[in-house]
């Protein structure tokens, strides 16, 4: 682009007030930057024009461009040309062009670096070494941060281009940041931020040699540790400087990364006992030198800190509290560093921990000035993840359970001083204090209530004088924090259940419209673990009505995914007195989420900027989107608690389908899979379609055309429903047909979904041709079928179970759907020899009942609704390598089902587990870990004095119980003789039985089948019975006559219940 008149003129109107001109200029600079030299020249403009708005205009028209085209839509001269100038305009612009110029240099960098722009370290590296121009080495800084930062994540085998930069230009970092940190100047501050940025970005997936050196590490570190030491003059925030300025200063960013680094040092490689931690041998000496030399020192420096913040109220950023915090709960898990930290457990509980969970001054303005903030803030764990009050809650959770005997006691007697202190002489100080030490009671609950807890009697007389006092304090916050203990506790179980209902009546209260939104939110939280309390649970039945209202004005108050989980909880319990109102419920369910979207479609546009994505609040839209998330939820679970009244569910669907088709209409991806599950919710519910469902299965078609390929997964068991439930309609409607045959040519020819999805492409051929069996509508479909089944079967690519066996069954089931018509299909293409070699090679992979049932049931089907003489040669020959599959198939058939009820019963929680199980099983994994010797090391058993002592985690033993459980019975259903045994197998897990599956073969009995085939064919086929049965074992004819006298059985059984039933 020769003249950069056009240009300048273009990006100029893009500044003007008048719309039609900004339109038409933008739609100038579109026109624009098609041509060669588009992207040098926007450069050129935003780094020497003197007008400060058109060089922005300039330097975001480059950027975008840059993001959006630098891979495959800028000449390679002009890319060249850029590659050549970038660093310079980087170094020479101003802080916010230069911010639009650091975004696009990563974009390229991703793409070019190190193949298509070798020079670049050097080009970086002559700027470094300009150290008495400081904008020309902080510019430096920042372009070797974004080559640093495009490594971060990547594998080992890729890294080799950071390593070289880590080994060359580390020690000029190194030297300029020691030198940087002995100054105050803020500029000097924002240099040595991006030096602790870049050597962070350097080490989140691996440490290099050059990383592990002896002496680079104790160079690095060295620096570090001064700048967490760096005392900041007052001076240099400015004057009137607040915490939260404070907090934002460069140096405090600068610290927050140093302190970053070190906790990632420790955590991730150098305490083996941190859940973090990398197991690699390679880290090994690393981890071995740093936990020596390194780590007892910092974890001094830390406490040194701590101890300067309580004592002299030093100023101490919330980020770094979060750090501190973090880095104390990691060490209290290796025995070394625990020593160290031991004498100031109980100094960290009571004068680090309690400071962070009280309720602090700025809470209190923020729940009167902006409650809604405060509620997100406080309830939401995303919005606080990252706070010191979370990471000090962390910390005391770790040193209550890893650390217990030590501080358990200590913990607990604290508390109770805190209340008693309090309760002696009330002032606003000790009531701050009592919420905080709540807090911290709250969050013990499952230790304060395990059997071996020394305090576990005493929970009911401490909550009854020191909690439900509180239920009537004039101090909301007290109120609620009330409301939040009694919730953590409810699983005491009072001596006297007025006890409990008094939480109860006091939660009603406080979820009144009246009360304070944050109050009412607690309540409407303290109520959920309520209702497992028998007799609370009969108080609650009469108020159901009057709740849902109240949380339904609370969901349209603020938009808080927790309150549809307390509302889901409602429903399901409460099915019968919920019935009644059902679809005025939903509706109002249905205005609340179309409110919600319409809200965060709004929040989205008012903080959209296409200029700076990267930067943009997504928070907003999120919490709303996630609250909409949970509407739909509870729509489900309100469906699901009245399916047995169809009347019901459809009028639920009327009231539900303005928010289906809000989402489905409004693209809204992220909530495409919960719209699909309450689809097949409501059909699953009725057993039928509805005209109401109708119109979304139009509505899925089209968008599984379009974007919604990615969703074909989440989609799948709704489109069984429309094939299982409108199985009249579709065999009468093309349309429809060709419409569902468009869905399963996505899952199976999309290459760019996974065999996931083609596994839900076969389970809609099986259910098509399974339902459909017997009306002849699909007949043209079967070689279409068989084409796509035996497509991927036959390139031998399939590398899951799941869908080798599906594909296979797709031919199964094609067989007992019209087994003529199937065999001269599969005979005609060529593909009978290999369709039954891999059927019958993979027969020990169909470990479900469903699979043995079907090729029971299909088997038997062939062979006694085809003619001997029709046969394929092929299938002839083999005629007794089926028969050794219905063998097998009869074998196994009985210990399947056995495994799916016995899994079935502890997945669905039919059968409880003895506390005398529970009490065996937890003292057999004690003895476990004992055996395991050193391997067990310190957290569980630890040292004699710092053991894990009286935990008891029943919940978590549970768990494990039904996990081993699970685990024995999928292994049960494999290993069988006819299993395949092909090494190059990659996937050998069993398939997991599916609890909810219905076909038309629930009311077909296999053994029945079976018995009159094999006696018919006797009769009636002797040379194919002599053929078929040619070979067969001893074993194998107790087999066959163990079906026959099942069969009889059945049949008997049947017999007397249809006469029982008809007397």
């Amino acid at each position: 682009m020769a003249d950069l008149q056009p240009l300048y003129a273009a990006l100029g109107s893009t500044l003007s007030a008048d719309p039609t001109t900004r339109m038409q200029a933008e739609l100038e600079v579109k026109r624009l930057e098609k041509l060669p030299g588009y992207v040098p020249s926007a450069l050129q403009i935003a780094v020497s024009e003197q007008d400060q708005s058109l060089r922005m205009a300039a330097a975001v028209a480059f950027k975008n461009k840059v993001r959006g085209g630098w891979f495959d839509q800028i000449p390679d001269a002009d890319k060249e040309v850029v590659r050549q100038q970038m660093v310079a305009a980087i170094v020479q612009a101003s802080q916010s062009i230069r911010a639009q110029f650091v975004t696009a240099l990563h974009f390229m960098l991703n793409h070019d670096f190190p193949e298509k722009w070798p020079a670049f370290i050097d080009q970086v590296g002559q700027y470094l070494q300009h150290t008495a121009d400081m904008n020309a080495v902080y510019g430096g800084l920042l372009a070797m941060q974004e080559v640093v930062k495009i490594f971060q994540y990547r594998g080992r085998k890729e890294r080799g281009p950071l390593n070289a930069i880590v080994k060359s230009v580390f020690p000029y970092l190194l030297q300029i940041g020691t030198e940087l940190v002995q100054h105050d100047h803020t500029e000097a501050a924002m240099m040595v931020k991006v030096i602790a940025r870049t050597y962070f970005a350097s080490i989140q997936s691996d440490l290099s040699k050059s990383h592990m050196d002896p002496t680079n590490l104790t160079g690095w570190c060295h620096f570090f540790s001064s700048i967490i030491a760096k005392v900041v003059p007052d001076a240099i925030y400015g004057a009137n400087a607040d915490a939260d300025d404070k907090a934002a200063h460069p140096w405090w960013k600068a610290k927050k990364w140093a302190f970053n680094i070190f906790n990632t040092l420790f955590s991730r490689y150098g305490n083996s006992k941190s859940e973090n931690f990398r197991e690699d041998k390679k880290y090994k000496p690393f981890s071995q030198l740093f936990m020596a030399n390194f780590v007892p020192t910092l974890l001094r420096s830390y406490l040194a800190l701590t101890e300067q913040s309580i004592q002299t109220g030093a100023f101490v950023s919330p980020r770094v509290k979060y750090l501190m915090a973090n880095f104390y709960s990691d060490a209290l898990l290796n025995k070394a560093t625990w020593a160290i930290l031991k004498p100031y457990a109980q100094q960290l509980v009571e004068h680090f921990i309690l400071p962070e969970l009280s309720i602090s001054e700025e809470d209190r303005e923020l729940w009167e000035d902006d409650p809604t903030e405060y509620v997100h803030r406080k309830v939401d764990p995303m919005d606080d993840f990252k706070s010191p009050g979370a990471g000090c809650a962390s910390l005391l959770t770790s040193l209550a359970t890893n650390r217990n005997n030590a501080t358990f006691a200590g913990i607990v007697q604290f508390i109770h001083q805190v209340m008693l202190a309090h309760a002696a002489a009330p002032t606003p100080a000790t009531l701050v204090a009592k919420e905080g030490a709540l807090r911290m009671l709250g969050l013990l609950a499952n230790q304060c209530l395990s059997k071996k807890s020394p305090v576990h009697a005493q929970m009911e007389e401490f909550l009854v004088s020191f909690v439900f006092p509180e239920f009537a304090s004039p101090v909301k916050y007290m109120r609620a924090r009330a409301l939040d203990t009694v919730a953590a506790f409810a699983d005491v179980e009072y001596s006297q259940p007025q006890h409990a209902l008094t939480a109860f009546h006091a939660a009603i209260a406080a979820l009144g419209e009246g009360e304070d939104l944050p109050l009412r939110v607690e309540a409407a939280l303290a109520l959920k673990p309520m209702i497992h309390t028998p007799h609370v649970r009969n108080a609650m039945a009469p108020h159901i009505a009057a709740i849902m209202k109240s949380m339904l004005d609370l969901q349209n108050t603020i938009d808080l995914d927790v309150l549809s989980t307390v509302m889901e909880e409602f429903v399901e319990e409460f099915s019968a007195e919920v019935a009644p109102f059902a679809v005025e419920l939903a509706t109002q369910l249905g205005a609340t989420f179309v409110r919600i979207m319409a809200d965060a479609q709004e929040s989205f546009e008012a903080g959209y900027d296409e200029t700076n994505i990267q930067d943009m609040d997504f928070d907003a839209a999120t919490d709303k989107t996630m609250a909409a998330m949970g509407v739909i939820k509870t729509m489900q679970t309100l469906v699901l608690s009245v399916h047995e009244n169809q009347e019901i569910v459809l009028q639920l669907e009327n009231a539900m389908l303005p928010s289906l088709i809000y989402v489905l209409d409004h693209e809204i991806i992220d909530l495409y899979p919960d719209v699909f599950e309450l689809i097949d919710t409501c059909t699953f519910s009725l057993k039928a379609v509805s005209p109401t469902m109708w119109s979304m299965f139009e509505r899925l078609h089209k968008i599984a055309q379009s974007e919604a390929a990615d969703y074909v997964c989440e989609m799948g068991a709704a489109l069984e429903n429309y094939i299982s439930y409108g199985k009249r309609e579709f065999a009468t409607t093309p349309q429809l047909q060709q419409a569902m045959v468009d869905m399963i040519n996505l899952c199976l020819t999309n290459t760019d979904l996974g065999e996931a999805d083609r596994v839900v492409g076969c389970g809609l051929m099986h259910n098509m041709l399974m339902y459909l069996r017997g009306t002849s509508s699909i007949d043209h479909l079967v070689p279409h079928f068989l084409d796509l089944a035996m497509h991927h079967i036959g390139t031998g690519a399939i590398k899951t179970t799941a869908f080798l066996i599906a594909a296979i069954e797709v031919g199964i089931t094609a067989l007992y759907y019209d087994p003529a018509l199937t065999l001269r299909v599969l005979e005609e293409k060529g593909m009978t020899a290999a369709f039954f070699t891999a059927w019958i090679g993979n027969v020990g992979k169909m470990a479900r009942v469903h699979d043995k049932k079907l090729g029971v049931i299909t088997l038997c089907t062939v062979l006694s609704a085809v003619p001997a003489e029709h046969l394929p040669a092929v299938v002839v020959q083999g005629l007794p390598q089926l028969f050794g599959a219905l063998v097998n198939y009869l074998s196994t058939l009985p210990k399947a089902e056995a495994n799916r009820a016995e899994q079935e019963k502890f997945f669905t929680g039919i059968d409880e587990i003895p506390e005398e199980e529970l009490e065996r099983l937890n003292n057999a994994d004690l003895d476990t870990a004992e055996a395991a010797g050193d391997d067990a090391e310190e957290v569980v058993e630890g040292d004699d004095e710092d053991g894990d002592g009286w935990e008891d985690e029943e919940e978590d033993l549970g768990l494990h119980h039904l996990a081993g459980q699970a685990a024995r019975a999928r292994a049960d259903l494999g290993g069988d003789e006819w299993a395949d045994d092909d090494e190059d197998w990659s996937d050998d897990e069993d398939l997991d039985e599916e609890f909810n599956l219905e076909t038309p073969l629930d009311d077909v009995d296999p053994y029945v089948t079976f018995a009159a085939t094999f006696t018919a064919l006797q009769a009636s086929s002797p040379a194919v019975y002599q053929q078929l049965t040619a070979g067969a074992t001893a074993e194998h004819q107790n087999v066959v006559m163990q079906a026959i006298a099942k069969a009889s059985e059945n049949q008997a059984k049947a017999a007397a219940k249809a006469a029982a039933g008809s007397a």
